[in-house]
């Protein structure tokens, strides 16, 4: 890249601060999982996606196919007649402290995910969608107080001792950072934070359990029983099923989180099959339905088959520790391989019941509805996926050998079987070796050793899990924002170009280019587009009707949108000229270049219009 110089009137920008999350806090009363955003409510079409993996079981087959599948019940290691150590009481935020080498082309056989008829992740139902819940209780008991959360912010992490590098996107939804990301487990301070309602706090020695329904006598279990029980311990990721709702295009409503709602534990419990079993279940058990301590009105429905998987378990540790309010102390569900809203905090009632569960969060939030509006099913399994960890986008690195590190899971059961790096942007792919696992239900750690040559270039990944799914460039999309697992791109500058590159992202081409650009006069901006970078030749205008001609000098496809007004040009290839026509009022407007499908690419700024 050349070297970079300022022009007046013209803005470059740098895509290091695409799209960062506006804080806003909490709304409403406690949270449960992680799962889909509470503006997925919204009516605004959402682009995103079901799955790159093959087409899902009828429900009739739901059970058999998910016993099969717990054959395997990943790296559970027995730990007889342990029990948890003491745990603190969290009654204030604070309390809570504490492989053989080769090249694919991109076009070879493998190389793209299937596209299904119907998500292998959603399970088909013909359930009416159910409204959100209201003041009525319709779940257990009110169990705790609500811990009081500060304005969302540094502060609040720092009230919860929380990584202070975490992005807060609103006052209970916390996204990991990348770095936190490297290491195979993640560290509990850094272990990214799905809410729906602000936390409970549950004193441990109040804590109950209490099995119904179809069971021929019920069961109420108190902490202290529950953790007597013979324990054992299993490695497991959690992703919030809106991970990566910020990639898509357009972009979806709800929080945008981008790689960092997933997050990888050592998780010590009991499995929920040795617990449900003291109550004597009945024959025709359909689902479980879960709820949450600090609000009667939070419940979701498991199928039955998932429920007595070995590996679904009710855990009260992680990572050698007590969970950490945050994380659902005292006790959480675990459910490997399924979405975060599935695993539900402060688990305090289980209902057996012979039909599948029609509740909010079964038949309205956490289901796929493709563009047609017609509603897949409720969310299952996440799909397969991977990103690279060692490096962030933007990078500048030496020339000569690098080891490109980073991480690679799927929900559906098996593990992953192959990674592979492009350091060309997916052009060629090259095999990675797989570092370190600790089951299926772990995420992979993968390696590759790059000889990196100087210029700009960008490094992504993908993977290949048990059953065959490949991790697509660009997955489909769902209106509601779910479990996006698209190419994780990351552009790097090798050598003597990487402090040019780093300290100022816009090319000096791309700036000479729009300032000399000929524009028609009145309110017309000239736009131009090269190597993820964007020049504006002017940096305000006059409100009204105004005409952004764009241009693309390569060597990507790239396209112009205003975000907060969903508009958004057509994407255009290198070389070729376009115009978006907008009406913009008085105000300040955040503009976004793009190679569609990979927004950590693009770049941001912002226009005045007086």
């Amino acid at each position: 890249m050349s070297s970079l110089r300022s022009v007046s009137s013209l803005q470059a920008v740098s895509r290091r601060h695409v799209l960062q999350g506006a804080a806003a806090l909490a709304a409403t009363l406690i949270s449960t999982a992680c799962g889909v955003d509470k503006a997925a409510t919204q009516t605004t079409a959402a682009r995103v996606n079901p799955t790159g993996s093959a087409a899902a079981p009828a429900a009739a087959t739901r059970a058999a196919e998910a016993a099969a599948g717990s054959a395997t019940t990943g790296s559970a290691t027995a730990v007889a007649g342990s029990a948890a150590a003491p745990a603190t009481k969290p009654v204030t935020p604070a309390a809570a402290a504490s492989t053989t080498s080769g090249t694919v082309a991109a076009g070879s056989p493998g190389a793209t995910a299937p596209a299904p008829t119907l998500p292998a992740n959603a399970t088909p139902n013909a359930l009416a969608a159910a409204p959100p819940p209201g003041a009525t209780p319709t779940a257990g008991p009110v169990i705790g107080s609500t811990a009081a959360l500060p304005s969302p912010g540094p502060a609040e992490l720092a009230a919860f001792n929380k990584d202070p590098n975490m992005k807060v996107l609103d006052a209970v939804d916390w996204e990991a950072p990348l770095a936190a990301q490297q290491p195979f487990l993640t560290d509990t301070k850094s272990f990214f934070v799905r809410a729906h309602y602000p936390f409970p706090t549950v004193k441990q020695e109040e804590w109950k359990l209490s099995i119904s329904g179809l069971v021929a006598k019920p069961v109420t279990l108190t902490y202290d029983q529950l953790t007597k029980m013979p324990a054992k311990k299993l490695t497991a990721w959690i992703e919030c099923a809106g991970d990566g709702r910020g990639r898509f295009k357009p972009m979806a409503s709800g929080g945008q989180w981008q790689v960092g709602a997933v997050s990888n534990a050592e998780w010590m419990g009991v499995s929920l099959n040795d617990v449900l079993a003291m109550a004597s279940p009945k024959s025709g058990i359909v689902d479980i339905v879960c709820s949450g301590a600090g609000n009667s009105q939070w419940s979701r429905g498991l199928n039955w088959a998932k429920a007595k998987d070995p590996d679904t378990m009710l855990v009260w540790q992680m990572n050698g520790e007590p969970l950490r309010i945050e994380q659902g102390f005292p006790v959480r569900l675990l459910v490997p391989g399924y979405p975060g809203v599935a695993q539900v905090k402060w688990i305090t009632n289980i209902n057996l019941i012979d039909k599948p569960y029609d509740g909010y969060f079964n038949t309205t939030l956490y289901t796929f509805i493709d563009a047609s509006g017609k509603n897949l099913g409720q969310l299952t399994t996440m799909p397969v996926k991977s990103i690279i960890t060692s490096l962030a986008p933007n990078a500048g690195v030496k020339s000569g050998m690098q080891t490109i590190s980073g991480k690679a899971w799927s929900g559906t059961g098996g593990g992953i079987t192959k990674v592979e790096v492009s350091a060309d942007g997916g052009k060629t792919w090259n095999a990675a070796k797989i570092a370190q696992q600790a089951g299926q239900w772990s995420w992979y750690a993968f390696e590759y050793q790059w000889d990196a040559k100087d210029g700009n270039t960008v490094l992504t990944s993908r993977a290949t899990d048990a059953k065959g799914n490949v991790q697509p460039e660009i997955p489909p999309f769902n209106k509601n924002g779910y479990q996006y697992n698209g190419w994780w791109m990351v552009p790097v500058t090798v050598g003597a170009q990487a402090a040019a590159s780093t300290a100022a992202p816009a090319s000096t081409s791309v700036a000479t280019t729009a300032a000399n650009a000929s524009a028609t006069g009145g309110n017309t901006v000239n736009v131009v587009e090269k190597d993820f970078a964007i020049a504006l030749d002017k940096s305000s205008v006059a409100a009204g009707t105004i005409t952004f001609a764009i241009k693309n000098d390569g060597p990507s496809p790239h396209n112009l949108a205003f975000p907060d007004l969903k508009k958004v040009s057509e994407t255009i290839d290198a070389g070729a000229t376009t115009k978006l026509t907008v009406d913009l009022k008085t105000g300040t407007y955040t503009y976004i270049c793009d190679v569609p499908g990979h927004e950590q690419l693009g770049m941001k700024g912002t226009l005045t219009v007086k």
